[in-house]
């Protein structure tokens, strides 16, 4: 878990309520929810032959150079004597001995983002320090343990036939001060029907994969351990698509979907959908008050 170093009590007027540089979006579960399982898909992709224990690539992320590796890792045996002077400095030679880009914190430039578009600041980025670097396997990321929040002053001006002072604002910039290679993929990201191990999601319901696997119309999707259609169509109005048979269906959805734990083959309940109800589709605009119920410090 993150830990938080210094947060500053106070910041100009401007932050407070509305300005926070720190606002809910009730998208970023949804947002984060996708890109896990894009990354777990990438990554089974990638990895499904991988035969090299987590363990080991844990305690790869700690070697800084070849000759390290060497000692450590590799069998002596598997050496060749004219791979020798591989542990030796390079001398005399066309060629540069790659250095590990550990995972440490390191510069990196970061906008400093105006609060209102309309605002123009100087500067408009600075550098702090972030994690930075490459971990031993792709399941892995650089990742921060510890942070801090520094407060930077920026200078707000105005253009109208030449620049004016507008104010001075304060933006809240994270920066990482201690770095570590981490799980992509936490515990918490995995469903009902997975175990995790070995930094990914693992699928525990064989027997729903077993079934599936034997179904001409479905495949099986392994990073939500669940069966699926192998071609999904687009539904007309007043239709909609059986994810259970795979094909469009008059009428409307009684029954959801059903995940993986479900057998194959029970009847799904359809009502036909009366022209009156397809007033059901029409959204109509609603005026919505501003508050602040979605803004939260940090």
């Amino acid at each position: 878990m993150l830990t938080l170093v210094h947060i500053a009590c106070a910041l100009t007027e401007n932050h407070n309520n509305n300005n926070s540089r720190f606002v809910y979006n009730k998208s970023k579960a949804d947002i984060h929810a996708e890109h896990i399982e894009d990354t777990n898909l990438k990554l089974l992709e990638e990895n499904k032959a991988d035969p090299v224990p987590m363990d080991f690539y844990r305690q790869l992320n700690n070697i800084t150079d070849i000759s390290e590796f060497i000692d450590k890792f590799i069998d002596p045996q598997s050496l060749d004597p004219k791979w020798e002077n591989l542990k030796r400095p390079v001398e005399r030679a066309a060629v540069v001995r790659a250095k590990a880009a550990n995972c440490i914190p390191e510069n990196s430039v970061v906008d400093l983002t105006p609060l209102n578009p309309k605002n123009n600041y100087f500067p408009r980025c600075t550098r702090v320090k972030r994690c930075g670097g490459c971990c031993s396997t792709q399941w892995m990321s650089c990742q921060p343990t510890k942070i801090e929040v520094i407060n930077f002053q920026v200078y707000r001006y105005c253009y109208d036939e030449g620049a004016k002072f507008c104010g001075l604002d304060v933006i809240p910039v994270e920066q990482h001060l201690e770095c570590k290679c981490d799980c992509r993929i936490k515990p918490e990201d995995c469903n009902a029907f997975q175990r995790y191990q070995d930094c990914r999601c693992h699928c525990t319901n064989d027997e729903a994969r077993s079934k599936c696997l034997q179904l001409d119309h479905k495949t099986w999707d392994d990073v939500n351990c669940r069966c699926v259609c192998k071609q999904n169509e687009n539904c007309t109005t007043g239709s909609y698509y059986d994810e259970n048979q795979c094909t469009g269906q008059a009428g409307q959805r009684l029954n959801p979907p059903r995940t993986g734990s479900e057998t194959e083959g029970s009847p799904v309940v359809t009502a036909p959908l009366r022209p009156f109800d397809r007033r059901r589709f029409i959204v109509k605009p609603v005026a919505v008050d501003t508050d602040n119920s979605t803004i939260y410090d940090l």
